[in-house]
C-alpha cells in the first residue's frame, strides 16, 4: 500500500469527521497525450489519517504547474504525488531571493481534470534539510476553471516546523484544481521545501 506524500486531498469516513465527503464522478479513461490513454484508478489510495489521497499517482493525480523546481533531476513536485518515500527530497523551489519572490505555488489536479468534492488538505512539510527550508505560512486556493485561473482561497496555515501530517480543513467544495501557496519558511533565506 502507498503512502501519500505532502499533499492529501482527503475523503474522510463519516465516523471520522461527522459528514461524508464524496469523491466526485471520474472519467473510465483519461487523454495521457496524443496516442496515449489511461484506465481510471480502480481502488482509492488510502491516507494514514483515514482519507482518500485524491491526487496520488495511483489515482490519476498530476501536477498542472509549480512556480519553480530546484533543478530538473530531483526536488520536482511530481515527488509529492507518488507515494514513494522521497525521504531525500520531496519539492524544493528554485533559489529564491527572500521575500521577493514568496510566494511559490504548486497546482495539483484529479484524474482527467474531474471535480472532487474536498474538506482538506494534508501536508508534512518535512524534507532532509534542515527545518528552516520547510514551508511555514501556506494558503490552499480551488478552482473549478483551469490550473491558471478561477481560484478561490479556502484556507491559511502555519505549518509546525516538525514532520508528521498537518490536517488543513476548509468547508466542503467541489474543485478541479488545488493549488498550494507557501508564503514563507522557517527563516532560510534561499529556498522553500515540502516534503512527504
Amino acid at each position: 500500500m502507498h503512502t501519500a506524500r505532502s499533499y492529501w486531498l482527503a475523503w474522510r469516513r463519516p465516523e471520522s469527521v461527522g459528514i461524508a465527503i464524496l469523491l466526485g464522478v471520474f472519467a473510465a479513461v483519461v487523454s495521457r497525450g496524443p496516442g496515449t490513454a489511461a484506465a481510471a484508478p480502480s481502488a482509492p489510495a488510502n491516507t494514514p489519517s483515514g482519507g482518500v489521497d485524491l491526487v496520488s499517482i495511483d489515482m490519476g493525480g498530476r501536477v498542472d504547474s509549480a512556480s519553480s523546481q530546484y533543478n530538473k533531476s530531483m526536488w520536482s513536485p511530481w515527488a509529492l504525488l507518488t507515494g514513494t518515500n522521497y525521504a531525500d527530497t520531496g519539492w524544493c523551489s528554485a533559489d529564491l531571493s527572500f521575500p521577493k519572490d514568496f510566494p511559490q505555488e504548486v497546482v495539483l489536479s484529479f484524474f482527467g481534470h474531474q471535480p472532487a468534492v474536498i474538506a482538506s488538505v494534508v501536508i508534512n512539510p518535512a524534507t532532509r534539510n534542515p527545518s528552516a527550508n520547510w514551508a511555514k505560512d501556506i494558503e490552499i486556493w480551488v478552482s473549478s476553471d483551469g490550473p491558471d485561473q478561477g481560484f478561490t482561497k479556502v484556507a491559511e496555515k502555519t505549518l509546525a516546523p516538525k514532520p508528521g501530517d498537518q490536517v488543513v480543513s476548509f468547508p466542503p467544495i467541489s474543485a478541479r484544481y488545488v493549488k498550494i501557496r507557501a508564503l514563507s519558511n522557517n527563516g532560510d533565506k534561499s529556498e522553500v521545501q515540502l516534503g512527504k
